[in-house]
């Protein structure tokens, strides 16, 4: 059975805030990344397309595409 897949969907508001952080050089470089990862699933890229731009596992997307939608910016 395939898996589901993790729709993430973002306001403007969020989507203007996390491009802020994505473009950061203050701060960590942690926070950066996890910005680009949810606004790239947003975009519609794939797991895979994710991982080689950011340079992050599949299993990392996974659990910050879950986390942003449970808990948002705050996550």
């Amino acid at each position: 059975m395939a898996r589901k897949r993790i729709e993430v969907v973002i306001s403007e508001l969020e989507r203007e805030q996390l491009q802020s952080m994505s473009r950061s050089r203050s701060l960590p470089h942690s926070l950066v990344r996890r910005a680009k990862i949810v606004l790239m699933a947003a975009d519609g890229h794939t797991n895979q397309e994710i991982a080689t731009q950011c340079e992050v596992t599949s299993p990392a997307i996974t659990h910050w595409k879950k986390r942003f939608v449970a808990h948002g910016l705050a996550g």
